[in-house]
């Protein structure tokens, strides 16, 4: 889910098409899977929540995206730990362009 700021109200936002911000690689049956949280738009990376190994738990805030004059909070969607942060505050991204890699653990 997003969280979508637009003159101080909260829009939470759910991307369902094909060009989402989440890709993810889900084994049959349980065990863990990974997460990569991608750019929902093109847009500045405004403050990186999280460092590689950190836990994060679901609905924390990994990263704030700035898009068409918007912030937009990128969360976790279940508990797990960060594998890879592949941009720091200030870069330029690409829409589709892959932020933070996540794991998490099935039960």
């Amino acid at each position: 889910m997003l969280e979508v700021y637009v003159d101080g109200i909260h829009i939470p936002v759910h991307v369902r098409n094909g060009r989402g911000r989440r890709g993810a690689d889900s084994p049959a049956g349980g065990g863990s899977s990974r997460e990569r949280i991608v750019a929902p738009m093109p847009g500045k990376v405004i403050r990186v929540m999280v460092e590689a190994g950190d836990r994060v738990e679901r609905g924390d805030t990994i990263l704030i995206l700035e898009a068409m004059k918007m912030e937009n909070r990128l969360t976790a969607d279940a508990a797990g730990t960060v594998d890879a942060v592949k941009v720091v505050a200030g870069d330029l991204v690409d829409g589709g362009q892959v932020l933070v890699i996540l794991s998490y653990e099935s039960e």
